[in-house]
């Protein structure tokens, strides 16, 4: 798990290193300026030719004292400044002096056309309003040129809090931030002008951390170590039962990918309640399920660990019938995808929802039916929309191409997946992982954080040897195997 942080715990952890801990300034700056000089001596040439593009804050001296560096290592390394130097930051004037004490050479604009590669230091993340006047041209300039970017920390235009780009924003094929990962750089539109991002440890002492109490954070592989463990003496009840209620007739499809998805997930046993119509086509698809018509939903509900509710439901008078059976078993984990959410929207939606022990998983459109909000107006505040609507007990995952996961306090950024997903059955799948995960005894929360990071990692892997293109959801419930520990 890595935290990530937003602009104002990045600035409390910076300000109590150095007032309270007593780590000077120039120190992080210096380790800071390394990591950006070890980048780009590992990615580059000899002959490359490295121009740091400076504004006036401690950003820019992080850049021109990577310049410098890289200029007593031999490099062709110069300094070009933006802004007023009369108001720079006391560390970035200090890095000035010692760069030109070290011959540095100081250029003007014309060097953008001469220099292939670019440290982009002109604002950090303390940037609040719109690029305007020479910061503008400066990096519209940047972006037109053939030049391979490194930013330091953020790049310049892009909001650290959310990743909104501030007017105009350097285009980096990688970013170096500093101590921790800022929330920016993993939100649409942010994360698309940040390229790689590489977290670099600078010397932050963990007290600082603990100031801040972090509660946004993503997951690495390695967090699959979470996963409800597996036990050499166990048998197929150990991993529990999962009912997946939907499939109205002739919707079989959306159904038979999430019972399929919860069992490539480790769920021990899996039963679909569908239209009797569907009966043969669900177990032909898939034997390993068992199955029972919408009439006998109660038996299936008394059977169950948990419940996913809505792939292939419907709308219709039955359905609704099925649903109101199944929303009012509160001691039932439930989770609800699909029709099950469009359902939902029809009795009030997420703002008067009492019930707990469930997971809503709506794309943006399904938000908008369960909110009232427009969707645009959900897509530019998607962190404050999740934490709003998750809660404690009714865990959100607000689907987007970076899926949100909050109960309210903590949130989960998911930065898995890829635009494969983009197809018919892919939620489906997201909510049967969810599903599996949970009727092994994980927690509502930890289920949706893990659900979402193994569906993003399945189509990676897909990715990776086939095309982006052809991926289709049956094909992203086999790619499971190859992702789980």
């Amino acid at each position: 798990m890595k935290y990530l942080m937003n602009v104002k715990q990045m600035k409390e952890i910076d300000r109590y290193s150095i007032e309270e801990i007593g780590i000077p300034a120039l120190v992080l700056m210096e380790r800071a300026a390394e990591e950006i000089a070890k980048l780009i001596c590992e990615a580059t040439g000899e002959q490359d030719k490295v121009l740091a593009v400076c504004g006036m804050g401690n950003n820019g001296g992080d850049a021109a004292a990577a310049a410098r560096i890289l200029y007593e290592k031999g490099r062709d390394a110069a300094i070009l400044l933006v802004g007023e130097e009369e108001r720079a930051t006391k560390e970035m004037k200090q890095q000035l002096f010692i760069a030109r004490n070290s011959g540095v050479p100081m250029r003007g604009k014309e060097a953008l056309d001469e220099y292939n590669i670019i440290i982009d230091g002109i604002f950090g993340i303390g940037l609040s309003r719109e690029v305007q006047g020479e910061y503008r041209e400066t990096i519209e300039r940047i972006n037109q040129g053939k030049h391979w970017v490194v930013a330091a920390d953020v790049p310049s235009g892009v909001s650290g809090e959310d990743g909104r780009i501030l007017g105009a924003a350097v285009r980096a094929d990688a970013t170096v931030s500093f101590g921790y990962g800022k929330i920016g750089l993993y939100l649409y539109p942010g994360c698309e002008y940040a390229g790689k991002v590489l977290v670099k440890d600078i010397g932050f002492p963990k007290k600082a951390e603990e100031q801040v109490r972090p509660s946004c954070f993503l997951y690495e592989k390695e967090d699959l170590a979470g996963l409800p463990a597996r036990k050499s003496y166990s048998n197929k009840g150990t991993y529990g039962k999962l009912l997946v209620a939907g499939g109205a007739a002739g919707m079989a499809g959306a159904c038979i990918l999430a019972a399929r998805a919860a069992l490539r997930c480790g769920a021990g046993l899996v039963k679909i309640v569908a239209a009797e119509e569907n009966r043969n086509i669900i177990q032909g698809s898939l034997p390993e399920a068992m199955f029972s018509p919408w009439e006998e939903a109660d038996a299936g509900l008394s059977w169950a660990d948990a419940v996913v509710l809505g792939p292939g439901l419907s709308q219709g008078e039955k359905s609704e019938e099925l649903f109101g059976r199944i929303w009012e078993r509160e001691d039932k984990p439930l989770i609800l995808d699909a029709d099950g959410l469009n359902l939902l929207a029809r009795r009030g939606g997420i703002g008067s929802c009492q019930r707990k022990n469930v997971v809503f998983t709506p794309h943006l459109k399904e938000m908008e039916r369960l909110t009232g909000l427009p969707t645009a107006r959900i897509r530019e505040d998607m962190l404050n929309t999740a934490k709003k609507y998750g809660k404690k007990e009714s865990i959100l995952v607000l689907k987007d191409a970076r899926s949100l996961v909050s109960d309210g306090e903590r949130l989960y950024i998911n930065a898995s997946g890829n635009h494969a997903l983009a197809k018919g059955g892919s939620g489906e799948v997201l909510s049967g992982i969810i599903g599996g995960i949970t009727v092994q005894g994980a927690g509502l929360f930890s289920a949706a954080c893990l659900g979402a990071f193994i569906h993003g990692l399945a189509a990676d892997s897909f990715v990776e040897r086939k095309s982006a293109y052809s991926l289709m959801a049956g094909e992203l419930t086999e790619e499971i195997k190859w992702i789980m520990p």
